[in-house]
Order: structure tokens, then C-alpha cells, then sequence
């Protein structure tokens, strides 16, 4: 996402998940978008895939935001250290390279779009560790 409401609104959650993910032993999130075949960066985009992945996709368990809290606690207390979170492009995970996923997400059957995802993805991201912190922002 390169500009509009949604990088914003992007930004907005992932800077919010920074300053309390921090206090509840939580790294920083990169924003790694996995560059078309034809680019020159796609090699160092790769890279993240190295991790284990968590896929959004339709098909994944769906959680509740508790619960959703509960599982990036559990792998932060397993150390699973770097991990990356995948949402497919237009055309789905089918634009992604081969990869076995470590968990697979659904935020419900239906198909939103990627740039939604994404926005979608960081205010979870951000509702969990305010769970975890105890912060009233989850009713």
C-alpha cells in the first residue's frame, strides 16, 4: 500500500501496537510487502517467509479477539521469535511463493480486500495486546 486511508489507518494501529506490545514483551512489526516476480527486491522480501508464517486465509481457524490475544501471547512465551504474518494479494495466496503456513488465521468466511486485511490484521494485533495489558480500548 503505497498511500490512502488504509496505510494510514495501518500505520495508526501498528504504532499503537509498538508502544504497549513493548511493555508486554513484543518486538517491532516490519511491513514487508513480497515484491512481483519481475522486481529486483523480490529475493530480499523472501526473506520474512523464512519465518513461521501465520496465513490469513478463509479457510483458517477463526478466533475471538481473547483468544486471538491468548495465541500471540503463547507464541511469544514459546519464543517463536520472528514470525510473520501473510495475506495474499489480489489474487490470493496463489501469488505467494510455496510455503507451509505455521498457524492459519480467518477473520470469517467471507473475502476482504487485501488492503482491508491489512488494516483489519493491525487493529487485532493492536486489540490484543491492549487485552493483554488490561487497557479498556476491548469491551
Amino acid at each position: 500500500i503505497r498511500s490512502g486511508p488504509e496505510l494510514e489507518l495501518t500505520e495508526n494501529y501498528l504504532d499503537r501496537f509498538a508502544k504497549l506490545g513493548r511493555n508486554q514483551g513484543f518486538g517491532n512489526i516490519e511491513v514487508v510487502e513480497i515484491e512481483p516476480e519481475k522486481t529486483g527486491g523480490r529475493r530480499r522480501s523472501l526473506k520474512c517467509l523464512q519465518n513461521p508464517v501465520c496465513l490469513l486465509d478463509e479457510r483458517g481457524q477463526q478466533l475471538s479477539s481473547r483468544e486471538f490475544a491468548i495465541k500471540i501471547a503463547s507464541w511469544r512465551d514459546e519464543q517463536i521469535g520472528d514470525l510473520t504474518f501473510a495475506i495474499g494479494g489480489d489474487q490470493g495466496k496463489n501469488q505467494l511463493p510455496e510455503f507451509t503456513p505455521f498457524f492459519t488465521l480467518s477473520f470469517g468466511p467471507m473475502v476482504f480486500p487485501h488492503r482491508l486485511a491489512r488494516v483489519m490484521l493491525a487493529e487485532q494485533l493492536y486489540r490484543a495486546v491492549s487485552i493483554l495489558s488490561g487497557l479498556p480500548y476491548h469491551k
